[in-house]
């Protein structure tokens, strides 16, 4: 059996066609898949630069937490543990004792909220230990905020076998509200 002429180029012209066909199915196929992969890689490199750029900016902010760490503890101090005021009611203590004054103090836990709380204290002792006292309350590093203070002064005669003398006590009521964390 003989294939004519015209049979054989219409057959290798379809056959053309097929193979062109198939390749070109392939080259699309194939692009796809590159412009996939690019995208992906793409988005890689900007999360990988993002990331870097966020690493670079923690970095700076640990160095500069390391520089500032005194003054960090420094504000720590400021507010006083709601729960245990105690560090508060101890220094109090500490400085009614340098200046020689006689201290009450009293936590009004009905008169405080979540931020703060309300102490009450009764200063008794000289007019200087009592102005001596409300010098270094002044310096404390807590947040304290003088809601109510009165003040009154006493004589007392005191009378003795040979003399008799009398000496001024003066007595400081004060309600601070104090920062707590």
């Amino acid at each position: 059996m003989k294939i004519s002429p015209l049979k054989k180029v219409l057959f290798t012209f379809i056959a053309s066609l097929a193979i062109i066909a198939t390749l070109l199915f392939l080259f699309i196929v194939i692009s796809n898949n590159v412009q996939q992969y690019h995208n992906t890689l793409e988005t890689a490199v900007t999360n990988i630069l993002l990331g870097e750029e966020n690493f670079n900016h923690m970095k700076k902010i640990a160095d500069l937490i390391k520089k500032r760490d005194r003054d960090i503890q420094r504000i720590a101090y400021i507010a006083i543990d709601h729960k245990r005021p105690l560090q508060f009611i101890e220094t109090m203590e500490q400085i009614s004792h340098i200046s020689n004054v006689k201290i009450t103090l009293t936590a009004d836990e009905t008169a405080g909220d979540s931020q703060s709380l309300i102490f009450r204290a009764a200063l008794q002792g000289s007019k200087q230990g009592v102005r001596t006292m409300l010098a270094f309350i002044q310096q404390l590093p807590y947040q304290i905020n003088i809601q109510n203070i009165s003040f009154q002064q006493d004589t007392i005669n005191t009378a003795g076998a040979v003399q008799t003398s009398s000496s001024a006590i003066t007595q400081l009521l004060l309600t601070m509200k104090v920062k707590t964390q």
